[in-house]
């Protein structure tokens, strides 16, 4: 690690974008800890921690410019021509995070190598049926030339899947081999009292089932509830997003029981699910950190039998795996009857310091 972090090893960082906090972040945050003086390109950097870090070594696109609501949509068709024309030879290796286009990455009269960490081929043009936000375009002349160029310019060589899951859809959609390295997680989780807002405790039932992330469709918070009702549980729904009045329209018509809290702060959202029975995770999921954060917490997960799940929880130890989303309830009862020291212990392998050991190892193999 420490050859490669030299002053002499130059490196740059690339990145679809920054939000806050997410998968992406952690695993910039855990590679700018190995090579603080890297430079990072993204699409747009809305990470106020990461900028603190490195400063006037991030360098963004011009969709930054553009109003928060305009970004995604504008990097749909503008994302690969920047990606493709780069102008940097100021260092030695480019180290690529992706889960758009960011794979696409070229430096023009540059002859560094690169690595890529891919944490899914871009869903909504290659797998419709888990992210449907595009699926209307599907068919259409404009999809069939964005799936053309981001396989054309998918990386051939040196690159690395978050799970098996994403291994596969490479292998499927890129027709590429690539190895595993497992994000990094906070799995040694310490909650700072005075920041935990206890006016959204008191919101809570005395006993609950918990839901988390951003409230779109593929998420499936609507059979969160379902579990909930059919378990005679409360639950409480933790995040944010357009389907917010669909879920609380779902969950009258169900006459449920549900506890909504937009965006609390992190202590905040760590204590209500360490408080929580069990946290429900009926989606699809690439990986899936909060999940994995809910269980070096202690509290088991109840989620379905595929995706990246089924690579994190173990069955009968850290939380219960079911075949379809009728058979999420019936693990509830179950659930607290885990011991929570095996569940915390579970986790320890998916550590930042792991993934650190890692995926240094593989950088050094591949160059």
């Amino acid at each position: 690690m420490t050859n490669l972090a030299r002053n002499s090893f130059r490196v740059s960082l690339v990145v679809d974008w920054l939000e806050e906090f997410g998968g992406s972040e952690r695993v910039i945050l855990t590679l700018i800890e190995i090579f603080p003086n890297a430079h990072l390109w993204t699409l747009w950097n809305d990470n106020t921690q990461i900028q603190k870090l490195i400063g006037s070594n991030v360098h963004e696109s011009f969709i930054s410019s553009l109003p928060k609501r305009l970004r995604r949509p504008f990097s749909i068709l503008l994302a690969i021509p920047f990606w493709r024309n780069l102008n940097f030879r100021n260092h030695d290796l480019v180290i690529v995070i992706s889960h758009q286009f960011a794979h696409t990455v070229r430096f023009r009269n540059s002859n560094c190598k690169y690595f890529y960490y891919i944490l899914t081929p871009v869903r909504y043009v290659w797998n419709p049926e888990i992210d449907t936000r595009l699926k209307f375009l599907h068919g259409t002349p404009l999809m069939k030339i964005i799936r053309y160029l981001d396989s054309r310019y998918a990386p051939q060589e040196n690159l690395y899947a978050i799970s098996r899951e994403v291994q596969s859809r490479i292998k499927a959609n890129w027709k590429v081999n690539s190895g595993i390295i497992y994000p990094p997680v906070s799995v040694k989780i310490e909650i700072v009292e005075k920041n935990v807002d206890l006016d959204e405790l008191a919101r809570l039932p005395t006993e609950y089932l918990v839901a988390a992330g951003r409230w779109i469709k593929y998420k499936n918070f609507d059979k969160s509830i379902a579990v909930a009702k059919n378990s005679s549980m409360p639950i409480v729904i933790i995040g944010g997003g357009p389907e917010k009045e669909s879920l609380k329209k779902f969950a009258n018509l169900l006459n449920a029981e549900v506890v909504f809290i937009e965006n609390p702060n992190r202590d905040t959202f760590l204590r209500i699910i360490e408080l929580s029975k069990a946290f429900i995770f009926p989606a699809f999921e690439d990986f899936g950190i909060t999940p994995i954060e809910s269980m070096a917490l202690g509290t088991p997960v109840i989620g379905l039998n595929f995706g990246g799940l089924s690579e994190t929880v173990v069955h009968g130890v850290s939380g219960f795996l079911a075949n379809d989303a009728n058979e999420l309830a019936q693990f509830v009862a179950r659930a607290g009857k885990l011991p929570r020291e095996s569940i915390m212990e579970s986790v320890q392998k998916f550590s930042p310091a792991r993934f650190q050991k890692e995926i240094v190892n593989a950088i050094k193999f591949n160059l």
